[in-house]
């Protein structure tokens, strides 16, 4: 009787150290994620499979990502935010490379916060995943790079089925605009299944940034569908760096003039042509005549000569040589005290 009060007592003790140890280590920042893990499920090999959680910062203080650390080199980490006001949310997405693994595949992703006010705490976003050996992608994203708007590029990404004959790729579905995709069976054998998966990025695709899962939909009731990675960057023919120029405060009276500088990149050498927006007082210095991809521009305020007082917003237009592209803008900032 008294060895069992001791081993009744002992698991008594065992669990609530366990308890403790859980309350211990649970941060004060894992209420302000959404969930704290994701299981993928089944996932082709060599696929890389994303997860975005989300940070609600419900403290009066802004908080500070201060660092994303996998437990494992084949999960990574990124945030759309460094700093996270109060009331804001943050995104935190979680990335698993595939390659290397075949079944459970479990990682951690640590997540380092600290406060306005110097608190710290750490959360772990648990990702797992299972990595199928019999269903293999080559490559295991579609990544398209930086596209100058106007291009069309294709991608093809390869989809081996070992040891299921009667597999099929159905269809593919995707919300991302201005791609085309094509799914093309090449060999069926006694061993396996290969498919194509052909992805054009069109003429129209849209500027920015494209970060997105295309689904590739089988016959497989156990892997209905196998998500494939697309990212690209597509930028316009020509760019400008930074958008806004700010001339700073001056005194209207002030015949000396402020200068701000811009850069304009294009994909190919050109010049400027004209300008849209220019004012008495405010003017834009093209120094290079000569066609070329970098133009480092100026633009010039004098207070005396201008009408603008107080605050003041000028939008400049700017032509080029390029056929077809629309005039670039640039916005010009300033304050003209009297």
């Amino acid at each position: 009787m008294t060895r069992r009060l001791f081993v009744a007592a002992a698991s008594a003790l065992l669990l609530w150290t366990i308890s403790g140890t859980t309350a211990q280590a649970q941060s004060w920042a894992d209420g302000m994620f959404n969930e704290l893990s994701h299981n993928w499920g089944p996932v082709a090999r060599g696929a890389t499979v994303r997860y975005p959680f989300y940070l609600t910062n419900t403290l009066n203080e802004p908080i500070t990502i201060v660092g994303l650390r996998p437990s494992c080199g084949c999960t990574s980490g990124a945030s759309d935010k460094s700093v996270v006001g109060p009331g804001e949310r943050a995104t935190v997405e979680a990335q698993m490379n595939t390659i290397n693994f075949v079944g459970h595949k479990a990682t951690i992703l640590f997540v380092s916060l600290v406060t306005a006010s110097g608190r710290q705490a750490e959360v772990r976003l648990a990702v797992s995943s299972e990595i199928q050996s019999d269903i293999v992608l080559n490559p295991g994203t579609i990544d398209f790079g930086y596209v100058v708007k106007g291009q069309e590029v294709l991608r093809t990404v390869v989809i081996d089925r070992v040891g299921a004959t009667d597999w099929r790729a159905l269809k593919m579905s995707s919300n991302v605009k201005g791609i085309d995709a094509k799914l093309v069976e090449r060999n069926r054998t006694t061993t396996g299944v290969t498919y194509e998966l052909n992805v054009t990025l069109r003429k129209d695709a849209p500027e920015g940034v494209i970060r997105n899962d295309l689904f590739v939909h089988t016959n497989d009731p156990n892997n209905p569908t196998i998500p494939v990675l697309m990212t690209a960057q597509v930028v316009g023919a020509l760019t400008v760096s930074p958008k806004s120029v700010n001339v700073g405060t001056l005194q209207a009276t002030s015949q000396t003039p402020a200068q701000g500088r811009f850069v304009v990149k294009g994909s190919q050498p050109f010049i400027v042509t004209g300008v849209e927006g220019s004012e008495e007082g405010l003017e834009l210095i093209v120094a290079e005549t000569q066609p070329k991809t970098v133009h480092v521009l100026t633009v010039q305020f004098t207070p005396s000569k201008s009408s603008a007082t107080g605050e003041f917003t000028k939008v400049l237009k700017l032509h080029t040589n390029l056929p077809g592209q629309p005039p670039l803008e640039v916005t010009i900032q300033g304050t003209s005290n009297k």
